[in-house]
């Protein structure tokens, strides 16, 4: 499994250039935008390159390692490019968040259906799938931020897959991590092409997925708290956006450089430390997690992390990021312009629910 991965860490170093390549001749980029804070056209197909080394050497390894995909994880990965495919079409021509909602209910309810979910359990599953998912949609704002939190998670996923007895669901995930590494050497601060709706909800889905079925065979309270912790860093960026732009009085389907990285950057911390921070910190959640999942720990221990994000989602929704009104003059005349909080340099980005 280890080669597997680094034989999809190669090949995604060399499909990531050869898309960067191809989309600067095509000028497929993501231009600047007042919802983003990059400055310059940059590609944004990198997630095909993700897409397609994960397949590759996922059916390579298949092939000669001698490990039977069951049907589940293979109904992941199919579900899963049905997914990236979606992404795909969005990134070349905006769908709106429609019809990805719908693939990805369709997709996760075929996955629930192969798993052998009951009812209530299959229902619960679609919910979670979707909602991750584009979590993790969300998480893609920032130069290395999703690509790095992503593999962290993805190593941990396969390490849970792995001890539910689910080889082909570890191999999966494995492969996943190492194609995102690959990508990351042509995503690290200052990045020089995008992950992509396609990447982006592709490693998403799968992460998602394979997190229910390697769960999947728990008790109610074990899975209840595995889940939640694998995603900690995640699922603590979007509820703190939605918080935050309620607050706000904004549309939480908005885009804005309103994410954790962005607040991050205000701090002081550079692109680079930003990506480091959020992937240490998922591999710690994630590291519990597995703890929890193996049995190491017991399911109450991850209170803590609760505690945590709800600490970190109060200390951070200080950091100023909208437009503060003006002071006024003594007749209620604006006195001056209208301020915004700036990220101290373009490094970083804010996509758009509605694409």
């Amino acid at each position: 499994m280890l080669l597997a991965a680094a034989g999809a860490l190669a090949l995604a170093c060399v499909l990531t250039e050869l898309v960067r390549r191809l989309a600067l001749a095509r000028g497929l980029t993501d231009a600047p935008a007042p919802h983003k804070a990059h400055r310059r056209p940059t590609p944004h197909l990198g997630g095909t390159a993700v897409l397609l080394a994960t397949a590759v050497t996922g059916a390579l390894a298949c092939l000669l390692g001698g490990v039977r995909p069951d049907g589940a994880t293979a109904a992941l990965f199919l579900t899963g490019c049905a997914v990236g495919a979606v992404g795909l079409v969005d990134d070349l021509r905006p769908l709106g968040p429609v019809p990805r909602l719908v693939t990805e209910t369709l997709a996760a309810a075929v996955l629930a259906a192969v798993a052998g979910l009951g009812p209530l359990a299959g229902a619960a599953a679609v919910v979670w799938i979707v909602l991750v998912t584009n979590a993790w949609n969300l998480l893609d704002h920032a130069d290395g931020v999703m690509a790095s939190v992503a593999t962290a998670t993805a190593l941990a996923t396969a390490a849970c897959a792995a001890l539910a007895g689910r080889p082909a669901t570890a191999l999966l995930t494995l492969v996943l991590a190492g194609a995102l590494t690959g990508f990351l050497t042509r995503n690290w601060p200052p990045a020089r092409i995008f992950l992509g709706d396609c990447g982006a909800l592709f490693a998403g889905y799968v992460l998602a997925g394979a997190a229910v079925l390697a769960v999947s065979a728990e008790g109610g309270g074990r899975g209840l708290a595995v889940l939640p912790a694998l995603f900690a860093v995640v699922l603590t960026d979007t509820a703190l956006v939605v918080v935050s732009r309620l607050r706000a009085g904004c549309s939480p389907l908005r885009g804005g450089t309103d994410h954790t990285a962005h607040r991050l950057r205000l701090l002081r911390l550079t692109p680079r430390g930003t990506a480091v921070a959020l992937a240490t910190a998922s591999a710690a959640t994630a590291t519990a997690a597995l703890l929890v999942h193996a049995a190491v720990l017991p399911p109450w221990t991850l209170l803590a992390l609760l505690l945590a994000a709800v600490w970190a989602v109060r200390l951070l929704l200080r950091v100023p990021v909208y437009r503060t009104p003006a002071p006024t003059g003594p007749l209620g005349r604006v006195a001056g312009p209208r301020t915004e909080a700036r990220l101290p340099d373009a490094a970083d980005r804010a996509p758009s629910l509605d694409g």
